[in-house]
């Protein structure tokens, strides 16, 4: 696994790219990406503000990205997206035309208009207050969802430096949703899954937004709830492996 702002050239010409949730470093996700890599070399990296001045502007991430993998230089790729990450995997896909054979957006949660205006209405909003309410919220919110709350927090220990510049950092990455699109456009040729927790699941079906989920990709279930907030299970590794396998020898039937 790379995990460096400076990739190494990928010798195969193939790479699985896995794009962080909102955490910001890809040690959330330690678990998903040991098992991706039984299927072709895996590139991640931390967000591109996680050691630096939060940014709140979603084409600034994407260009982040887009760098990395450029540097790379893999001829074919599946993008993978947690979460925060999935908006962003999202917007590089429709810059990446043929190169990219999968796209796999996980706990995506998609932005409609609604969303964008109440975005845009919180952007505009004193953000301190804003920040530590967030950050707060973030961290029981995911200490509850998670298998191992103990380890999340020696995770975010090592990581993470102050608390209100991690507040700030997660603020920002929110606020950059008010620039998300669900529709991809230009298309792609690639397909497309998103996987959910069954229990995520089931709170998007009782929006207006989820009638569109399938015109974007195929949906997957899995037990569960927000991917980026619990440890990947082995039914959720093996979904989203299965998937990433498919995406990359689409002549093959995987079990």
């Amino acid at each position: 696994m790379s995990c460096t702002p400076d990739p190494e050239p990928v010798a195969a010409g193939t790479a699985i790219v896995v794009i962080p949730g909102i955490g910001g470093h890809p040690a959330f996700h330690a678990d998903l990406i040991r098992a991706l890599q039984e299927a072709a070399p895996v590139l991640t990296q931390p967000h591109g503000d996680f050691f630096a001045p939060p940014w709140s502007d979603l084409q600034a991430h994407v260009a982040h990205w887009r760098a990395f993998i450029e540097q790379a230089g893999a001829q074919r790729i599946v993008l993978v997206g947690v979460s925060f990450g999935a908006q962003v995997a999202l917007a590089v896909a429709r810059a990446l035309g043929r190169r990219l054979v999968g796209l796999l957006l996980i706990s995506w949660w998609p932005i409609g208009w609604l969303e964008r205006a109440a975005l845009r209405a919180l952007h505009a909003l004193p953000p301190t207050p804003l920040q530590r309410l967030l950050g707060r919220w973030a961290f029981r919110w995911s200490e509850l969802k998670s298998d191992d709350p103990a380890a999340l927090r020696k995770t975010r220990t090592a990581l993470y430096d102050n608390e209100a510049t991690v507040q700030a950092r997660l603020w920002a990455r929110l606020m950059c949703c008010r620039e998300a699109r669900m529709a991809l456009v230009p298309p792609i040729r690639a397909a497309v899954h998103l996987v959910y927790g069954d229990r995520e699941l089931a709170r998007l079906r009782a929006t207006l937004i989820h009638t569109r989920l399938r015109a974007l990709g195929t949906l997957h279930r899995v037990p569960g709830d927000h991917a980026v907030s619990t440890r990947a299970s082995p039914n959720f590794e093996n979904t989203v492996l299965r998937l990433v396998r498919q995406a990359l020898n689409p002549a093959e039937t995987v079990a």
